[in-house]
């Protein structure tokens, strides 16, 4: 398993170093939008992510069980982070449609509003989330939590609300 979790932890690495390269590149940009803003959020999210994961792996590496709680808790931390992401790419979705509605001529406060809506689930999966993601005991964390359909269930409507509003821009913008 050592082998593995040393690829698995290389992958969260790099995969941290780019999005972080990445918020770094959005943040020196001038006179920033608002989907701009939404999808630096975005990418704050899964660095946020990537970072803890790899930070939990090295430190279980490193340490080995007498690290299990920090372990523990990282690994909470970076799944209490991607929770946001469905929301947030709903968001990112809309604020750019609200601005190819404004490029067209159109005004509208619905896309200004209508993400935000997105962010209630959020705060439910969590806190069903801390009741089913270890036992009573603090064990480490289980790969099969029961909070995960849930938060699938929220993934798939998400990105089905995203392919709705990215068809909606692909239609705005032929015009």
């Amino acid at each position: 398993m050592f082998g593995y979790d040393v690829i698995i932890m290389l992958g969260f690495f790099v995969g941290m170093i780019l999005y972080v390269v990445l918020s770094g590149e959005i943040l020196k940009r001038k006179n920033k939008l608002m989907h701009e803003y939404v999808f630096l959020f975005m990418v704050v999210i899964l660095t946020l992510w990537h970072g803890f994961q790899f930070f939990a792996l090295l430190i279980k590496q490193v340490f080995g069980r007498q690290a299990q709680e920090v372990y523990t808790e990282l690994r909470y931390i970076s799944l209490y982070s991607i929770v946001f992401l469905p929301a947030v790419v709903v968001h990112v979705h809309a604020s750019f449609l609200d601005y190819v509605h404004q490029l067209v001529g159109r005004k509208g406060v619905f896309y200004k509003i209508f993400p935000f809506f997105f962010y209630l689930p959020i705060f439910f999966i969590i806190y069903f989330g801390q009741y089913t993601i270890v036992d009573s005991r603090r064990r480490i964390l289980d790969e099969n939590m029961s909070f995960i359909p849930a938060f699938i269930f929220f993934i798939i409507i998400a990105l089905w609300v995203s392919a709705i509003l990215s068809i909606r821009i692909i239609m705005l913008s032929r015009n």
